[in-house]
């Protein structure tokens, strides 16, 4: 413990700009919560497309507006890799299933195409061993619950009387 403690003391992290940005996604799992709405392997500009459209369809008047506008960007940005990822975790399981010799290639009496069984499998595989694509539907849900409600905020806040008053004075 004495010596781990000392090591603990002498660590700085790291020092080039390289190592600064690969150990802040140290803790990155699934990117449906990170803190960078850009993970490695996405395309900035793209996000920024995507922003800008949002934007441009909304047309935010005031800071609260524009912070509306940014979370359904982050949300709607953060929903499209949940598909992604459900082919990830059940390709990932399949390729665990014909390791273990659990895939079955040729379902004779279950009169289904392999396809469908590989796939059955895949994901009975991966209900008993972390049940991944569960907890990305709930990551989801919950996904789909914050852009229904920001959404409903956004749409709410610019209908009111006082934006369409403050629209009069700025075409005045």
């Amino acid at each position: 413990m004495e010596a781990n403690q000392l090591n603990a003391r002498r660590s700085t992290g790291p020092k080039t700009a390289a190592g600064k940005a690969r150990s802040r996604m140290n803790a990155l799992r699934h990117g449906l919560t990170a803190s960078s709405v850009v993970i490695p392997g996405e395309d900035a500009h793209e996000f920024e497309l995507l922003r800008a459209e949002l934007v441009g369809h909304f047309a935010p008047r005031c800071a609260l507006e524009m912070e509306l506008v940014e979370r359904l960007a982050v949300t709607l940005w953060r929903l499209r890799r949940v598909p992604i990822y459900e082919a990830a975790v059940l390709r990932a399981r399949e390729v665990q299933c014909e390791e273990l010799g659990r895939l079955r290639r040729h379902l004779r009496d279950g009169g289904c195409a392999p396809q469908l069984g590989s796939l059955g499998e895949s994901l009975i595989h991966d209900a008993n061993y972390g049940d991944a694509v569960s907890k990305l539907g709930r990551h989801e849900t919950n996904l789909v619950n914050t852009f229904e409600k920001t959404l409903s905020q956004l749409t709410e806040l610019q209908a009111t009387p006082q934006r369409h008053a403050t629209l009069e004075l700025l075409a005045a």
